[in-house]
């Protein structure tokens, strides 16, 4: 990943709010989303700007799935890296509260690395 001068800050409520974001952040749901939105430059690179950031939209979660999010974004700061096993266990709360949220993940994993392809970037299954 390379990232330049122009970042963007996210100011949360409290520190597990920010760890909430921090996973929803690194959700498929939120790449998938981001590779939708925002623009492609030159060489690939996706420009995601604050404008793409506030967009995106999340489905209502309840106590228990956010308390799950937070845990998963302490491992995600623990580890430094995204696993597959992690980002299953991130992906499988974001999608909770939909009744066919397999269904769901697994045709938002299929457009993101379609997306990624696309435009050059490496896919989940490189």
């Amino acid at each position: 990943m390379a990232v330049d001068a122009n970042f963007s800050t996210l100011w949360c409520s409290s520190e597990q709010a920010t760890k909430i974001a921090f996973a929803l952040l690194n959700s498929s749901w939120s790449k998938c989303y981001l590779e939708i939105i925002s623009a492609i430059m030159g060489g690939g690179a996706l420009k995601v700007e604050a404008s793409h950031i506030r967009k995106l939209l999340f489905p209502q979660y309840s106590a228990d799935q956010l308390q799950l999010l937070s845990v998963y974004a302490d491992q995600l700061l623990q580890v430094k890296q995204t696993t597959q096993e992690l980002q299953d266990k991130i992906d499988t709360v974001v999608v909770a509260p939909f009744e066919n949220g397999t269904e769901i993940l697994n045709e938002i994993r299929i457009l993101l690395n379609r997306k990624l392809l696309e435009r050059g970037g490496k896919n989940d299954e490189s």
